[in-house]
């Protein structure tokens, strides 16, 4: 059998192999937008936050609550955690979301099936003709 059909069947086994063994191959979010906060939300937002006193409510209740010498609770924390992020939200005036871009999902995993499957092919050829030229130094 001829050697590059040999070094032909390597890169094809590598290269559908190569997105799974990379860890490219299962889709997850890939790209983010910008969404703006609207009218109603940035009211909404503003409201929280005087409400909150600018989450100083929150933080205050959980000082309270460890100078007594107790554990705050979790519901406690998380309000604080909700009013920060909250107020990341309006000073940014919007958030960042993810989302899978199937484009850029394919042209990924068609770049690393490609890749592998010219760096396999190549090395497969170049060491089988290393092997043969050193050889026949070798062996006489």
């Amino acid at each position: 059998m001829k050697i590059w059909k040999i070094a032909l069947g390597l890169a094809t086994a590598g290269a559908v192999a190569a997105p799974i063994l990379v860890g490219t191959w299962y889709p997850r979010s890939n790209a983010q937008q910008w969404i703006a906060l609207t009218a109603d939300e940035r009211a909404n937002l503003t409201a929280k936050m005087e409400e909150s006193k600018n989450c100083r409510v929150h933080e205050a209740r959980v000082e309270e609550i460890e100078i007594q010498g107790a554990k705050p609770d979790m519901t406690d924390l998380g309000r604080i955690a909700i009013c920060h992020i909250n107020r990341a939200r309006l000073n940014g005036g919007g958030r960042w979301e993810r989302y899978l871009s199937l484009p850029r999902y394919l042209v990924t995993n068609g770049a690393i099936l490609i890749a592998s499957f010219v760096g396999i092919f190549g090395l497969a050829l170049a060491v089988t003709n290393f092997l043969r030229r050193y050889s026949r130094w070798l062996y006489g």
